[in-house]
């Protein structure tokens, strides 16, 4: 293999390294934008905040379970 492929495999490892990390870090900033938000919400909305989403999750379960 020659230096040209090496920084090439390189260059391809560190750039996969990189996107690997920003979808970590932009996983990780959602999920603490999402909890602020449900709190923010459970505190406004009460207990019948999650009324409707458990719902909404029984009708997507039971699709997934029928295949449709």
């Amino acid at each position: 293999m020659g230096a040209v492929e090496v920084v090439v495999l390189g260059l391809a490892l560190s750039m996969d390294a990189f996107a690997a990390s920003v979808i970590g870090v932009m996983t990780a900033a959602c999920c603490v934008v999402g909890l602020a938000i449900g709190r923010r919400l459970g505190h406004l909305l009460g207990d019948d905040a999650e009324l409707p989403w458990r719902h909404l999750l029984i009708f997507i379960g039971t699709r997934a379970f029928l295949g449709l």
